[in-house]
């Protein structure tokens, strides 16, 4: 059996509301809390932050909008719509779920950008936005799983073994 996986991602506009969601939920709470004294143009940003999004994840629109996920050899790629491939690290604050996977992917090598990608399985009321199910049951499991290990680690560091 090929440990290779091979995403590939379609527009879905559900994996860019729900990418959008907390910007939005930012934008309503700062209009709410500044609506009787101060300028709605505040909450313009995080609104236009949600947008981009939603159009980036959810459209796939942009140069940077990722459109497919790779696992080679233990490492996760990620191919952007305008033809790159960049080696990944999924973020600790990544998501999984039964039926959705939060990804924030942090190129190799870098430590402060980030690359949020929403992978939604299909079901009864959404397409969701990935064409191979099992692909992602496949991900799922390697993302909880982790890369192969093939050097033997004691349970115990501090200790030698005997």
């Amino acid at each position: 059996m090929s440990s290779r996986i091979e995403l590939t991602l379609t527009p879905c506009p559900a994996a860019g509301w729900l990418a959008g969601l907390p910007w939005l939920a930012l934008a309503v709470t700062l209009a709410a809390a500044l609506f009787p004294n101060a300028s709605m143009a505040v909450a313009a940003l995080p609104l236009a932050a949600g947008l981009r999004q939603y159009w980036r994840v959810g459209r796939l629109s942009g140069p940077s909008a990722v459109v497919g996920l790779s696992v080679r050899a233990d490492q996760v790629e990620a191919t952007l719509a305008d033809g790159r491939v960049l080696p990944v690290d999924p973020a600790p604050d990544s998501r999984i779920g039964p039926w959705l996977v939060a990804l924030k992917l942090r190129p190799s090598g870098t430590t402060l950008s980030r690359i949020p990608v929403v992978l939604l399985a299909p079901s009864r009321g959404c397409p969701g936005n990935v064409t191979a199910p099992d692909q992602l049951r496949r991900l799922r499991q390697w993302l909880r799983l982790g890369p192969r290990r093939t050097e033997q680690r004691p349970l115990f560091p501090d200790q030698e073994p005997s």
